[in-house]
């Protein structure tokens, strides 16, 4: 799944719900929606998504670079971190510190650079074989074999398949784009979606070429006009819509699994149990959930699809403040890191850089890092502390 769509589309729907607080800051990107109750002020909330959509890009992009003078990296020097393997360099000392269960991510011994490529401009990047597609202010472009196509207006982050040959997203008129690997160009799927916020969160599949026999699925989540509410919709390469489950149960999917497995929100809610997701196998079970928690939000399944990582139930303040793992088929908490104390870390974004390690870029005693996290809790950094401004200087590639 791709992680800067859901921070962004979260802190709009958060804002939407706000909209004469404070106006929106690139550090407010990782927030959730708050002080929601699903059956009285979810549909008002993100009512207002269309609106807020149009608007909040222009100051994420902003602030969303690496200035020479900060301390950190210039974009030109961002360490090499483009690699297939599934296992990071062998590591020493990663350590689970005087309190395993405290975000603190003080004096961490330093492994191998992370795996992963590190986005320096514009919110968003996703490649394939032949083409590079990039989320900018203008909107996201393409880059293929010398050409380049768009920008394509958009405002909510990019998705690519498992294999690795396709890239969707959303446009600001209510449509899917998508590129595959093969095509000439990229091509629309119409919706009658209308302006309304449409995030393609999740794509599965491995033939997405237009006019051939596609065997891709777009997940969708978008604010239903006629329904009044919020819902996640499952589309084929002909545009035809179908239910994510039967009875509608996930009203926000995060991420689907090879298997087809979806894991999303079930509720929004600051009150008790507060915000809740669930983990689903719709072709089995329906709308019966595998396994569900109010404790934490589920945010991504692990490549292989044996862990899930999570993180706050809500969120209302600067980054994520709780970071966590699941085993995907029992639902038991295999590790759970908070942000205890205001001197700890938060983070802006996180994501899988293989089977059993999480990556999160961190802000603690004001020094961004990259922390490793295997799937006990353990931490090392994969990038170490460098003294910077509070914009975050880097994201990950959408994977």
């Amino acid at each position: 799944m791709n992680d800067l769509d859901n921070e962004l589309s979260r802190t709009m729907r958060r804002h939407a719900e706000n909209l004469s607080a404070a106006p929106l800051a690139f550090d407010d990107v990782r927030g959730k929606a708050t002080s929601i109750r699903r059956r009285r002020q979810l549909a008002a909330g993100v009512g207002a998504l269309a609106a807020v959509a149009v608007i909040v890009p222009t100051a994420m992009f902003a602030a969303n670079t690496i200035k020479a003078d900060n301390g950190l990296p210039a974009a030109s020097q961002a360490p090499p971190t483009v690699s297939d393997s599934n296992s990071p360099a062998p590591t020493e000392g990663p350590t689970m510190g005087a309190d395993p269960g405290a975000l603190d991510v003080a004096d961490l011994p330093t492994g191998a650079e992370p795996r992963w490529t590190l986005v320096t401009e514009g919110f968003a990047q996703a490649s394939t074989e032949d083409a590079t597609i990039r989320a900018t202010s203008r909107g996201v472009v393409v880059e293929t074999a010398g050409e380049t196509f768009g920008p394509f207006p958009s405002s909510t982050g990019l998705a690519r398949n498992a294999v690795a040959n396709a890239v969707a997203w959303g446009t600001d008129d209510g449509n899917v784009m998508v590129w595959a690997d093969g095509s000439s160009e990229p091509y629309t799927i119409s919706t009658d979606f209308g302006e309304t916020g449409v995030r393609v969160v999740a794509v599965t599949g491995t033939n997405c070429q237009e006019g051939t026999a596609s065997d891709c699925s777009y997940y969708v989540t978008r604010y239903d006009m006629e329904a009044n509410q919020q819902e996640s919709v499952r589309m084929s390469g002909d545009g035809s819509v179908t239910a994510v489950d039967p009875d509608r149960a996930i009203i926000e999917v995060h991420d689907v699994s090879d298997s087809g497995l979806v894991l999303g929100l079930t509720s929004v809610d600051d009150t008790e149990p507060g915000s809740c997701s669930a983990v689903l196998d719709p072709a089995s079970s329906g709308s019966t959930p595998l396994w569900e928690t109010c404790k934490h939000t589920l945010d991504a399944f692990s490549p292989n699809g044996d862990y899930v990582l999570a993180s706050d139930p809500y969120h209302s303040g600067s980054g994520s403040g709780v970071i966590a793992i699941y085993d995907a088929h029992t639902g038991k908490l295999l590790a759970d890191r908070i942000k205890k104390a205001d001197d700890m870390a938060s983070y802006n974004s996180a994501v899988w850089e293989d089977e059993t390690h999480v990556l999160f870029s961190a802000y603690q005693d004001g020094k961004w890092s990259i922390v490793r996290m295997n799937v006990d809790g353990a931490m090392e950094y994969a990038l170490a502390p460098a003294k910077g401004g509070e914009d975050v200087p880097w994201h990950f590639e959408t994977r």
